[in-house]
């Protein structure tokens, strides 16, 4: 996030930010509600043995404690987002649940099952403040990843230690290490990357969409940011400039490289005659 920056326009130079929803809310649920069900096999395998009746118990007691923190990160997101926002939104909702869930995970065979639920509501604020913050300092975060995962995963750590009776150095000593060594080869890494191939695509592209640059479609028509006479417009203008030029490129198979690939034409259309366009519709958004 710190090297491919923000996406375009999402921060506006008057400080404030545009709102940029998922494309299908019921798949983003149902996504969740699928990572949660994995979550019972995530922790329960942690046991690592199903081989008496004592090993049993405690995978029933690790399954109970792994709902009822994502249960607990699902409230205290309801409850964080009202008081923050004066409403409630889903997708703060569902990063509420992950985030439970996440936080258990280092210490998912607490005995005391209220600690289980203390741990997921904590998560859960944490979560949602975390997401408000780093809009303010201007980190695009698409997901809501580094709250869910980071933030929630260093708290879970942390509590295996305040209620599982982990050693807190050796909870802190491995929260700095592996976060230094993460921290230090994927930043190595990416920037090696950002200077040789490059790690985001074209500001043309990104205007447009890469459904329409790579595949030439609208993925989600009823989001769509080029409306169909925006289309034809663009195809229109840059028809008129090619005039007395030769034929554009006719794609077979292969890409348009910096061109738009029309998919009713199969012609290929230079993106700089799209880009106004594009720009246009994207900002009209908010």
């Amino acid at each position: 996030m710190i090297l491919v920056g923000p996406r375009l326009g999402k921060f506006r130079d008057d400080g404030t930010v545009l709102a940029t929803p998922a494309s299908n809310i019921p798949l983003v649920t149902l996504g969740v509600f699928i990572l949660w069900l994995g979550w019972f096999g995530f922790n329960g395998g942690s046991q690592l043995k199903l081989g008496s009746a004592a090993d049993v118990t405690w995978m029933a007691v690790i399954f109970v404690n792994t709902n009822l923190a994502a249960c607990g990160g699902v409230l205290a997101a309801i409850v964080t987002a009202r008081l923050m926002y004066g409403k409630v939104s889903l997708l703060l909702v569902l990063n509420g649940a992950i985030s439970g869930l996440v936080s258990i995970t280092a210490a998912p065979i607490l005995l005391n099952m209220e600690f289980a639920i203390l741990v997921g509501v904590i998560g859960g604020v944490l979560c949602t403040v975390g997401m408000h913050l780093l809009e303010k300092f201007r980190v695009d975060d698409v997901v809501g990843a580094i709250p869910a995962h980071l933030i929630a995963g260093i708290w879970g750590t942390i509590a295996a230690a305040i209620f599982g009776g982990a050693n807190m150095g050796a909870q802190l000593l491995g929260i700095f290490a592996i976060g230094a060594f993460v921290m230090a080869t994927s930043f190595g890494i990416w920037l090696i990357l950002k200077l040789t191939t490059g790690i985001r695509v074209s500001e043309s592209d990104e205007n447009l969409g890469q459904d329409l640059v790579e595949l030439g479609m609208e993925a989600y028509p009823e989001f769509m940011t080029l409306s169909e006479d925006d289309i034809q417009e663009a195809i229109r203008h840059k028809e008129s400039k090619l005039a007395s030029k030769s034929k554009p490129e006719k794609r077979i198979g292969g890409h348009c490289h910096d061109q738009y690939a029309d998919w009713r034409t199969g012609w290929c259309q230079d993106t700089n005659a799209l880009r106004a366009v594009g720009r246009r519709r994207f900002y009209s958004l908010a």
